[in-house]
């Protein structure tokens, strides 16, 4: 079933149909699809034209006619999110599509050559152009760097660019035809290649490299500029020379774009301020009538991929979608799927596990590493309320204007945002009086933890205290009110300055302005968004995996994998009844190396684990095997681990049985059943002929059985003897598992919701 997308839709009709042996497709969780990149260009036929690339497709917009076509992807290209692309000087778009490099030709409105760069690499994330028409793109995990001469049309793979790291991000070449490039994320390299001799070459000392990235852009001089540990480097001819960043030459436009990009300038001089595809609109600002319009779109999508679902307090079933994230509710007593929205603040992220406590509902969200929490007894508000303004965050942004920057409206948040290249640049917004007399200015400024500090001036003039807007959390801050002020009707300018106050970056935002003639006492009213996040751990729970409800009835404990480039991740700990938050460690008070997957309460006391030895997003390995373990709580404590089943590199899921045994499944869909008493492994099986093992796939039944969903077949297994039979095999695969409430098993296969009515419950 395909959505059409014209508008964001908040409600979407359960389908309700019955597939086969009590399977049923609920629907499309989010009707909805992220951009991956956002570029303009003029066509051969002088048309100006805006590419947006999402899964699947292509949206080609004429600027002027306002005209949209959906062009999919060709047969035989992967199915694979874009990450890294370039316009380049042909025109022609070239795009990291998988382990594919990809044109597209915006005047055929077609993908004209598509070919496998490097089969050790799976997706190309750093993608750019050198000279004489060629290609370069290098990506994850292997790090092969890739060549397309557009004009010869060969490619080439040059092979891998360093020994143990997963991510070229960034790739830039000088005038000498020297490729550079920024390699992470576990230990930041700067290695320069040369395409000719095949020469290698890294630029950093070994002491100097750092878990993270080292990064690099073309400079307009003809040289490489980048950074690695806060070093910055000249870089030209195979060599590099260290340099203050304010040294570094200005970045020569080469129509490299990272597929978060939603801004570009068309050849005319208008400039896309701002591209939405969940919400099918984009903006096209004129310089030369100061003018915005605004082109709405439709396309047709499968919608967001479904990352997490559980069980809430009220009994209905809640879940996630990711890239975008979206909230989506489904209730059994009436059948109807329902898209909740985004949550702002995760954007293209998503939520990987639902849990509840008391009136909540509990979930983990990548990236960042944050724990939220919806109340389900208040309505469903993430923004937050916010007092109107007589210039609202939308008008405000078409006021707004920055040297050298970009001013837009983030309709998610519904703030004004705007940054710099750098710190001391002002933007400015026009404000209109209509009549002499005396004024009162308010303004809402915005916080979040990518801020700035910022200083308000009025008609050139500063007024107030600089305004410290870094936050680990984004939402509005304390109202700016400055006045009484005597002004003439006509127009007047805010000014806002960028101040580096040990601030992360040039970025500010603000909710909106008001110029009355009254003080306005009800700007501190807002209500709070809901839900909220708790508690962050963003570099030992990046990506997070498990949420336990503690029987205690007031502590949660969110456990994954750790920030990019690190290794072993850990258990971050939230108390309800104190609002304080804590860490357990992997290398300091758990298993160095090894990721807790799953946690489970074998009793107010005692909880239980289950581990991965995997490094995902560019880490090391450590561990060679996963392993079990058992926490006294509240010592925090681990007590007893082991290896449960010889070999396995990840336990993906585990339940506690009625006869206190835990039962588990490890990746190689080996199932185990482990005593906490005695401590031991009392028996295996392999169940590898029902398919793989998706995460949360085991739950014990209110009939006293385990049931095991598979991705091709949901089993039910005996406690303690582990005999099992095949009880229906799903239609369209599995993507993740889910919950078990009330004798139905819920799951997600690719965007869709599904049922299992399990038989007998």
């Amino acid at each position: 079933m395909k959505v059409l997308c014209c508008l964001t839709l908040l409600t979407v009709p359960g389908s309700m149909v019955l597939a086969q042996n009590g399977f049923t497709d609920l629907g499309i969780g989010a009707p909805v699809i992220e951009s991956r990149g956002v570029v303009a260009t003029v066509d051969d036929n002088g048309n100006h034209v805006v590419i947006a690339h999402a899964s699947g497709f292509v949206l080609v917009t004429d600027v002027d006619t306002g005209e949209t076509v959906q062009i999919p992807t060709p047969p035989g290209m992967p199915a694979a999110s874009m990450y890294g692309s370039v316009l380049a000087s042909n025109r022609k778009h070239y795009v990291g599509h998988g382990n594919h490099i990809a044109e597209f030709d915006p005047t055929k409105r077609e993908w004209t050559y598509h070919e496998l760069g490097a089969a050790a690499d799976s997706c190309y994330i750093g993608v750019t152009e050198g000279p004489e028409g060629v290609i370069w793109a290098g990506g994850y995990p292997r790090l092969h760097l890739v060549s397309f001469d557009f004009n010869t049309r060969e490619i080439k793979d040059h092979g891998q660019m360093d020994p143990t790291e997963a991510y070229i991000s960034t790739i830039a070449v000088d005038d000498r035809g020297w490729v550079y490039l920024g390699i992470g994320t576990a230990r930041s390299n700067l290695v320069a290649y040369n395409p000719a001799t095949g020469e290698r070459r890294q630029l950093v000392d070994e002491e100097d490299r750092i878990t993270g990235g080292g990064h690099v852009y073309p400079g307009v001089d003809g040289q490489v500029y980048g950074s690695n540990a806060e070093q910055w480097y000249r870089m030209y001819d195979g060599q590099a020379t260290e340099i203050q960043q304010a040294d570094a030459e200005e970045e020569k436009d080469v129509g490299s774009i990272y597929w978060p990009n939603t801004t570009f300038d068309l050849p005319d001089g208008r400039r896309v301020i701002e591209y939405a595809m969940p919400e099918s609109y984009m903006k096209i600002y004129d310089p030369k009538t100061d003018e915005t319009k605004t082109i709405t779109f439709a396309y047709e999508t499968e919608g967001a991929h479904i990352s997490g679902t559980g069980v809430g307090p009220d009994g209905k079933i809640y879940a996630s979608s990711g890239h975008p994230m979206h909230m989506i509710v489904y209730d059994p007593t009436t059948g109807k799927l329902g898209d909740l929205g985004p949550i702002p603040d995760i954007g293209n992220g998503h939520i990987n596990m639902i849990a509840r406590q008391s009136q909540y509902v509990l979930g983990g969200s990548y990236g960042g590493g944050r724990l939220w929490a919806y109340d389900t007894t208040k309505p469903w508000n993430p923004s937050g309320g916010r007092p109107a303004f007589a210039m609202s965050a939308e008008q405000l942004a078409d006021r707004g204007r920055i040297p050298d920057g970009e001013v837009k409206h983030i309709p998610g948040h519904d703030v004004t945002f705007f940054k710099a290249a750098d710190y001391g640049v002002e933007a400015t917004f026009t404000l209109d009086v209509r009549a002499d007399g005396q004024y009162y200015l308010h303004i809402l400024p915005y916080l979040g933890s990518g801020y700035c500090t910022l200083q308000f001036s009025f008609d050139g003039k500063e007024v107030g205290e600089p305004y410290v807007a870094t936050d680990p959390y984004l939402r509005p801050g304390s109202p700016v009110v400055i006045g009484p002020m005597e002004l003439k009707a006509g127009q007047h300018r805010l000014g806002v300055r960028l101040i580096d106050n040990d601030s992360p970056n040039p970025w500010g935002a603000l909710c909106g302005v008001d110029l009355t003639t009254q003080k306005r006492d009800d700007l501190i009213q807002a209500s709070e968004p809901n839900p909220i996040a708790l508690a962050q751990w963003s570099a030992d729970i990046g990506r997070p995996r498990y949420v336990l409800a503690h029987p205690d009835g007031h502590t949660v404990l969110m456990t994954g994998y750790p920030g990019y480039g690190r290794c072993g991740g850990g258990v971050g700990i939230y108390d309800f009844q104190t609002g304080e938050s804590s860490l357990l460690t992997a290398d300091d008070d758990l298993l160095p190396g090894l990721t807790t997957v799953e946690l489970k309460a074998l009793s107010d006391d005692m909880l239980f684990g289950i581990t991965s030895a995997l490094a995902l997003t560019g880490g090391h390995r450590i561990a060679e095997e996963a392993e079990i373990y058992m926490l006294k709580w509240p010592e925090r404590e681990i007590v007893f681990h082991t290896v449960p089943v010889k070999g396995a590199d990840r336990i993906v899921s585990c339940t506690i049985g009625p006869d206190g045994l835990v039962y588990a499944l490890t990746d190689s869909a080996v199932v185990f059943a482990f005593d906490p008493a005695s401590k031991e492994v009392v028996r295996t099986a392999d169940l590898s002929e029902y398919g793989g093992v998706p995460r949360l796939s085991m739950h014990t039944g209110p009939d006293g059985n385990i049931y095991a969903l598979m991705s091709g077949a949901v089993l039910r297994l005996k406690p303690g003897t582990l005999e099992h039979e095949k009880l229906g095999q799903p239609p369209t695969g599995v993507g993740n598992g889910g919950a078990l409430h009330e004798g139905v098993l819920y799951y997600s296969s690719g965007s869709h919701l599904w049922s299992y009515q399990l038989p007998g419950l």
